[in-house]
């Protein structure tokens, strides 16, 4: 069908040395694939699914639209670029480029070749090309660029035009200095207030951001065809269905959660399909919300750069098999309390912790009106559905109404998850731990504290680590002044801040917009999309009035702990104790989540909570997972095996298991012969034979040796003091990498290596490695002191 397009496609290639024909049958001959745009353009792509089957997967986190906006303000400048062919710029090691190959027919002849770049098709081509540009990125944003790129797709901003047009002259000399061609007719260098980027509008004059005219018109094409359909025929092509799904979730970011809301009914219907190939009826819910989209699209088609970041008030609610309840935290009198009736207490949890939210949303509208409102559930489902939906009808029609609710009186509601235990009001709010919080030390706040205070309030803080009497916590707990610390005024204030590095760039955005001063730890991430906003390209921006760089030992910060299992388990003997002790006992926790490393501790511990998850969720009382039973743990592990592919989960689940005990000093399940049994054979079933590595000889070294060595060769020599000292000295890699020079003294029979670190070195005082000098051409002492000596170390 594309034969023409192919064989000048496959030419092009050639002509450009981006592929070669092989005069023998490559490895892997991949079947080629024509990718055909919604403009017409045309794209040969190389169908690599049986090579992506064995390739190692990465993640990786792409920036989007949402990095851009932390960026671009109201009134600013911006310009685009666009890499061509950006893939082809990375070579393929030679040796590998068989595993790339194809064939195509020409006449009676087929003929085989092969890529030598990184083809359109490769699963990791993405994360590769991303890893390649971000050295760039790094640079830019380290001398204060505003600038992100989405794989070949970059943008790039400023407030003032000429300063804009000054960078993006300068990343068009690095892009071009790089090996990079930027096109042509998509780049647009000279700074505008009207850019399109990745699909969207983005308006600076007036600060909007909207979905592009043409994407509206696709929208509007594809509904035309599926009304037209169903008035024919009475039903759609399940893949036109699809699509419009697709392109009304695509635009989420503008008009919001209502997409997912108002798509639930459509996504129904298209999982009722047998096959992509066959037609599905419409239901009339499914009808009325794509009526809405063809009537509304345009009315919300818009979205103003946010420049305010505060909630407004706290809302928890909670729903138990007998009733439901709420309350607002700033406002004590707001409670919202409730009975189910019969037929309501057979209803599912999340069916009850949803209504719960929509009758108490609706008893404290007073409250609420016209505000932005975090809403705290202990069901994931809930936080889920009032955002996107559900597929299940009766819990569709609650999130409508909820939505419709909030839509009407003006309400911004924002649904975060909180566990169970930490959901609780009584006669006093309980406390609930952050679990991802951290801290400094100290001494480390003594410091800063005489040179930049007295500092008034700590911002983001919890109960275990807050270093003034007032301060603001993720969640309720004792001596807290607040929660969310995002619904207060920052102004007029000497604030002590140290957020999590996820909102670094929310906390920043809002001191600014709260005209607030004080002293913020972040980490020193010149590539992060936080860093432009502190600085330029000659240091620090003028609001930083001083900075000091921290030491980077890990003793002079704390990290977040691990929850509170040893509290709870002494939760009696503490009542018994007068409060002179009881207030040392943090201490005591401390210790003990110290006993074993940051992170073997947080290892097991998550695997005592999925035992504990379990236990509960199987019908097996609370006070019955710690201490716990033989029978019950062995009954755990047997499930675990069922679903484990390897006996690491199930070493996992024992060893955090026995480790929960043992910090509480209770007799531990795991000693009992049931489940060490059970253990034994989950390790016998799941263990798979492991072929053994050739341990290195000499004589390897010595092969190694006389085929790299040149007189004068720093690279060579390199290599051969790493692989000498490995030897020599049982040296893991970690251990390697980390030597310094100064950790290296000669003498005239050996020399001395200081291992700073090492993984048997538990108390971390570090050891001295000596090793002999023999005189020998593989002798490590001699070929170090010759590796220095070339390097002039």
């Amino acid at each position: 069908m594309h034969d023409g397009f192919v064989r000048d496609a496959i030419r092009d290639l050639l002509n450009k040395g981006l592929a070669v024909e092989c005069s023998i049958r490559p490895h892997v001959v991949n079947p080629l694939t024509v990718s055909v745009q919604s403009n017409g353009k045309k794209r040969l792509i190389l169908d690599l699914r049986h090579v992506n089957k064995h390739l190692w997967k990465s993640t990786i986190k792409f920036e989007d639209i949402r990095t851009a906006m932390q960026f671009i303000q109201k009134g600013h400048f911006c310009f685009k670029f666009d890499l061509h062919s950006a893939y082809h710029h990375i070579d393929i090691f030679l040796p590998h480029t068989t595993f790339l190959g194809f064939s195509w027919q020409y006449g009676n002849e087929t003929k085989f070749f092969k890529f030598l770049v990184l083809p359109f098709g490769l699963s990791s081509a993405c994360y590769i090309f991303t890893k390649v540009t971000r050295p760039l990125v790094k640079k830019w944003r380290g001398e204060g660029k505003k600038v992100l790129m989405y794989l070949d797709d970059g943008l790039g901003c400023h407030e003032n035009k000429d300063v804009c047009q000054q960078i993006a002259n300068e990343i068009k000399h690095d892009l071009i200095s790089s090996g990079f061609a930027p096109k042509v007719e998509k780049s647009m260098w000279s700074p505008s207030q009207d850019v399109v980027f990745l699909g969207y509008d983005l308006d600076l004059k007036n600060g909007i951001i909207s979905i592009p005219q043409c994407r509206l018109t696709k929208v509007h094409d594809t509904i035309k065809v599926i009304e037209a359909s169903v008035h024919q025929t009475g039903s759609a092509h399940v893949r036109k269905v699809a699509r419009l799904v697709g392109q009304l979730i695509s635009m989420s970011y503008v008009v919001g959660n209502i997409v997912y809301i108002m798509t639930k009914n459509l996504s129904s219907d298209i999982l009722q399909a047998e096959s992509w190939n066959h037609t599905i009826a419409l239901r009339k819910q499914s009808l009325n919300q794509m009526l809405f989209w063809k009537d509304n699209i345009e009315k919300i088609n818009f979205r103003n750069f946010c420049t305010d970041f505060s909630c407004h008030s706290v809302v928890y609610s909670d729903a138990s098999g007998i009733g439901y309840g709420g309350y607002i935290v700033e406002n004590p009198l707001s409670v919202s309390h409730g009975m189910w009736s019969e037929s309501e207490k057979v209803k599912s949890s999340t069916w009850r912790e949803l209504v719960a939210v929509e009758r108490v949303l609706s008893s404290i509208l007073p409250f609420l009106n016209n505000k932005r409102i975090k809403w705290f559930s202990d069901n994931t489902n809930v936080v889920s559905i009032i955002e996107k939906g559900s597929m299940k009808q009766d819990l569709q029609q609650i999130a409508l109404r909820i939505f419709n609710m909030c839509l009407t009186n003006n309400i911004s509601l924002y649904t975060e998850w909180v566990p169970r235990t930490e959901n609780e009001k009584a006669d006093q709010i309980s406390r609930i731990i952050d679990h991802d919080d951290w801290g400094v030390s100290m001494s480390i706040f003594q410091y800063l504290d005489a040179l930049w205070g007295p500092h008034e309030i700590d911002f983001f803080a919890s109960c275990t680590n807050n270093k003034l009497p007032v301060f603001y916590s993720r969640y309720w707990m004792p001596g807290a002044t607040g929660i969310d610390a995002f619904t207060v005024d920052w102004h007029g204030v000497n604030g002590w801040f140290v957020p999590p590095v996820c909102i670094i760039s929310r906390v920043l955005g809002y001191m600014r917009q709260c005209c607030a001063f004080g002293t913020v730890i972040l980490p020193c991430w010149q590539s992060a999309s936080f860093w432009p906003l502190i600085a330029d390209d000659t240091g620090f921006i003028s609001a930083v009035i001083a900075h000091v760089e921290l030491p980077v030992k890990k003793d002079f910060y704390q990290a977040g702990k691990t929850g509170s299992l040893f509290g709870r388990a002494f939760k009696d003997d503490l009542a018994e104790l007068p409060d002179s002790l009881a207030d040392k006992f943090v201490f005591v926790a401390d210790l003990i989540s110290e006993c074993k490393s940051t992170n073997t501790v947080k290892n097991y511990y998550s695997a005592f909570k999925k035992w504990k998850s379990w236990a509960i969720r199987n019908g097996i009382p609370e006070s019955e997972c710690l201490p716990a039973k033989p029978i019950h743990v062995a009954l755990y592990l047997a499930s675990v095996v069922q679903q484990s592919q390897s006996p690491g989960p199930v070493t996992q689940a024992f060893y955090g298991i026995r480790w929960s005990h043992s910090i509480i000093s209770a007799p531990s399940p795991t000693e009992s012969d049931l489940v060490k049994n059970v253990l034994e054979g989950a390790k016998r079933r799941l263990s798979h034979h492991v072929k053994k590595k050739e341990p290195i000889t000499p004589q390897l070294l010595e092969k190694m040796f006389d085929n790299l060595f040149i007189i004068g060769n720093l690279y060579n020599q390199r290599t051969i003091c790493a692989c000498l000292l490995s030897y020599a000295g049982f040296l893991r890699v970690s251990e390697l990498l980390h030597l310094k020079i100064c950790d290296v003294c000669f003498f005239e029979s050996h020399m001395a290596i200081f291992i700073e670190k090492s993984k048997t070195d538990v108390y971390r005082d570090g050891n001295w490695l000596v090793i002999s000098k023999t005189g020998t051409k593989l002798c490590p002492v001699i070929n170090l002191q010759r590796y220095f000596e070339y390097g002039n170390f």
